[in-house]
């Protein structure tokens, strides 16, 4: 009979010490209700879903993106940073968005509305976090940032790990890196998923591990696939995405995301 090892889950408790120092930066979306207003039909809201992924990929800085809108009015905590983004590089990715996705006529208008000054300014720019938007997610900030700081060893692999893409408010996830090798040809990583849980009486810090493979070439393998709905690309790309020298290259400490589409 074949066995399997697995890793276990669990949970710490929750005390507010473990969070007192924790600091981040959140900002809206600028002028959203503008970008709506001049995007197709009347009830027809702007394109941003191409605009966030954009964003999730190029600045492993953003560790969550938020709602856009609450209660019909901007969501002041849209999006909740580790660290300040310069204004020229979001006005840049903001920039190209335009030019893409809405109609020459509009574009000087629309540029306007995203220039570096904008995210620099007190109503559009970066504002150190409260403790009410941080609430569900330094805790797992609290508990990931020092596990980067350490090397590890598994056997006679040794490792470190860093930051993965975020996606929900409450939760963190870490990547070991370098990847393991596999007898199968493909490699492998440890995946620690921490999140905040918040359906207990007492809250609670879940700690849960995975196992992430990596598919570095499919080759000659025919048993290598993407697989439907479950694959995603995390890139270490550690030189500057614009070409432009002031414009420095993303954090070595994270992985950047990409969508890996199955197409038969």
């Amino acid at each position: 009979m074949v066995s399997y090892n697995y890793f276990q889950p669990i949970y710490l408790e929750y005390t507010k010490a473990l969070t007192q120092d924790i600091t981040g930066y959140v900002m809206p979306f600028p002028n959203i209700e503008q970008f709506n207003l001049h995007y197709g039909e009347e009830e027809e809201n702007a394109p941003t879903n191409s605009l966030l992924n954009v964003l999730r990929l190029l600045l492993p800085q953003i560790r969550v993106i938020n709602q856009l809108i609450i209660d019909g009015q901007p969501n002041p905590a849209t999006f909740l940073v580790s660290q300040k983004i310069e204004g020229k590089i979001l006005s840049l990715i903001f920039n190209t968005w335009i030019e893409v996705c809405y109609p020459e006529s509009k574009h000087k208008l629309l540029k306007s509305l995203c220039n570096p000054e904008i995210f620099n300014n007190d109503e559009n720019g970066w504002k150190e976090a409260t403790l009410e938007q941080l609430e569900w997610w330094s805790p797992a900030w609290a508990i990931a940032t020092p596990l980067t700081k350490q090397e590890y060893q598994l056997g006679d692999d040794k490792f470190k790990l860093l930051f993965a893409p975020g996606r929900k408010g409450n939760t963190v996830e870490l990547v070991s890196w370098p990847p393991f090798s596999t007898p199968r040809g493909y490699k492998s990583s440890i995946g620690i998923v921490i999140s905040t849980q918040s359906d207990f009486n007492d809250r609670r810090i879940n700690i849960h591990f995975k196992m992430k493979r990596w598919v570095v070439k499919r080759g000659d393998n025919p048993d290598i696939n993407l697989q439907t709905k479950t694959t995603h690309c995390y890139i270490r790309r550690l030189s500057s995405w614009s070409g432009e020298s002031d414009i420095p290259a993303p954090n070595p400490n994270a992985f950047i995301p990409l969508e890996a589409k199955n197409f038969k």
